[in-house]
């Protein structure tokens, strides 16, 4: 993609504060703002600290312990907005590893910082 083609998205997390055992809905809203019909692929890495639950209308695939939920998206009108959701549930308290001890972090607070990307398919 050219750097002045504007496909934007916009990731939430609902709800932003979470523990153990909830789960949290990442929705991925998207916009083509590039001036003619575009054709992409949206995913986003499942943060290890949870645990996959499902999607609307995603493919899944996945690498050792890392999930990757991601959508291909055909023939996007200039203008057309959407959105794509998949749901979680917290495994576990995140960690931080400073020489040999863990320490949990009291916090939970997931904000929505896993990367989401796209992957422009070069058909207009």
């Amino acid at each position: 993609i050219n750097p002045c083609t504007r496909i934007e998205m916009v990731k939430t997390a609902n709800p932003m504060d979470a523990t153990i055992g909830d789960t949290i809905t990442y929705c991925i809203n998207y916009g083509n703002y590039s001036g003619a019909a575009r054709t992409f692929n949206i995913w986003d890495t499942v943060p290890a600290i949870m645990t996959y639950q499902g999607c609307a209308g995603c493919s899944v695939n996945y690498y050792g312990d890392t999930t990757v939920v991601w959508w291909p998206l055909y023939n996007i009108a200039d203008g057309a907005t959407g959105q794509l959701c998949f749901w979680v549930t917290v495994a576990r308290l995140p960690y931080f590893e400073m020489g040999k001890e863990f320490f949990a972090y009291g916090v939970n607070k997931y904000l929505p910082y896993t990367t989401a990307a796209f992957n422009y398919m070069g058909l207009n």
